[in-house]
C-alpha cells in the first residue's frame, strides 16, 4: 500500500512503501530545488518524523553532500 506524505513548506514527493522505508526523487539543491524535493527539506522531515533512527540510500549515479544527512547515506549500491 502506497501512502504519499507531505510537508507544508516544501511540499515534499514522499511516499510511503511501508512504515519503515521511504521512496523519494533525488534531494535536490539550487535552481533544481523548484521542481524536486529540495535537500534540506527532506533532511527536516526525515529528523523530523523519523529522529535518529533513518539511513539514507543513494540509488543513483549522482553524488550529494553526505554531512545533509548526518553522514548516514550509503553510495555503495550500484546498477548494471
Amino acid at each position: 500500500m502506497l501512502v504519499d506524505s507531505s510537508m507544508n513548506k516544501g511540499e515534499l514527493d514522499v511516499s510511503y512503501i511501508t512504515s519503515r522505508l521511504i521512496v523519494m526523487s533525488y534531494p535536490a539543491e539550487g535552481v533544481e530545488s523548484a521542481i524536486k524535493n529540495h535537500i534540506d527539506d527532506v533532511r527536516e522531515f526525515l529528523d523530523t518524523h523519523h529522529a535518529d533512527s533513518y539511513a539514507v540510500y543513494n540509488l543513483s549515479n549522482r553524488c550529494y553532500r553526505a554531512a545533509k544527512f548526518q553522514n548516514r547515506v550509503s553510495v555503495s549500491v550500484t546498477f548494471i
